[in-house]
Protein backbone atom coordinates (compact mmCIF):
# COMPACT_ATOMS: atom_id res chain seq x y z
CA UNK A 1 0.00 0.00 0.00
CA UNK A 2 1.59 3.16 -0.91
CA UNK A 3 1.68 6.44 1.43
CA UNK A 4 -1.29 8.16 -0.06
CA UNK A 5 -3.39 5.11 0.35
CA UNK A 6 -2.21 4.48 4.29
CA UNK A 7 -2.64 8.54 5.22
CA UNK A 8 -6.01 7.95 3.82
CA UNK A 9 -6.90 5.19 5.94
CA UNK A 10 -5.48 7.01 9.11
CA UNK A 11 -7.50 9.88 8.78
CA UNK A 12 -10.33 11.25 11.12
CA UNK A 13 -13.74 11.41 9.86
CA UNK A 14 -16.88 12.92 11.00
CA UNK A 15 -18.03 9.53 10.96
CA UNK A 16 -15.14 7.80 12.75
CA UNK A 17 -16.44 7.98 16.31
CA UNK A 18 -19.73 6.14 15.18
CA UNK A 19 -18.12 3.25 13.16
CA UNK A 20 -15.40 2.61 16.29
CA UNK A 21 -18.37 2.29 18.61
CA UNK A 22 -20.32 0.42 16.79
CA UNK A 23 -17.83 -2.01 15.80
CA UNK A 24 -16.56 -1.87 20.02
CA UNK A 25 -20.28 -2.85 20.77
CA UNK A 26 -20.02 -5.73 17.60
CA UNK A 27 -17.08 -7.08 19.15
CA UNK A 28 -18.05 -7.30 22.59
CA UNK A 29 -21.40 -9.28 21.48
CA UNK A 30 -19.41 -11.61 18.98
CA UNK A 31 -16.77 -12.62 21.93
CA UNK A 32 -18.63 -12.49 24.99
CA UNK A 33 -22.28 -11.78 24.36
CA UNK A 34 -22.91 -15.75 23.37
CA UNK A 35 -26.31 -17.68 25.23
CA UNK A 36 -29.10 -15.65 26.42
CA UNK A 37 -27.13 -16.66 30.02
CA UNK A 38 -24.60 -14.06 28.90
CA UNK A 39 -26.79 -11.58 27.94
CA UNK A 40 -24.97 -7.98 27.56
CA UNK A 41 -25.82 -5.40 29.35
CA UNK A 42 -25.08 -1.08 28.52
CA UNK A 43 -23.01 -1.40 31.82
CA UNK A 44 -20.51 -4.01 30.49
CA UNK A 45 -20.37 -3.08 26.90
CA UNK A 46 -19.14 0.67 28.47
CA UNK A 47 -17.03 -0.93 30.42
CA UNK A 48 -15.66 -3.52 28.23
CA UNK A 49 -15.01 -0.34 25.57
CA UNK A 50 -13.15 1.75 28.33
CA UNK A 51 -10.82 -0.64 29.44
CA UNK A 52 -9.84 -2.57 26.15
CA UNK A 53 -10.04 0.04 23.87
CA UNK A 54 -9.44 3.37 26.34
CA UNK A 55 -12.85 4.88 24.59
CA UNK A 56 -15.71 6.20 26.59
CA UNK A 57 -19.08 5.35 24.78
CA UNK A 58 -22.62 7.18 26.27
CA UNK A 59 -24.71 4.75 27.67
CA UNK A 60 -27.51 6.49 25.42
CA UNK A 61 -25.33 5.89 22.28
CA UNK A 62 -24.54 1.88 23.34
CA UNK A 63 -29.12 1.46 23.42
CA UNK A 64 -29.05 2.80 20.12
CA UNK A 65 -26.30 0.68 18.40
CA UNK A 66 -28.22 -2.47 19.95
CA UNK A 67 -31.40 -1.54 18.69
CA UNK A 68 -29.92 -0.78 14.98
CA UNK A 69 -28.26 -4.10 14.72
CA UNK A 70 -31.55 -5.74 16.24
CA UNK A 71 -32.90 -3.63 12.78
CA UNK A 72 -30.20 -4.82 10.43
CA UNK A 73 -30.95 -8.36 11.95
CA UNK A 74 -34.44 -8.49 10.70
Amino acid sequence: MDAESQKRFQERTPNSDSREEFLIVLDYLLNYATCLEKAASVVDITTYAEEHYGITIRRDRVTGILIHIEQLSK
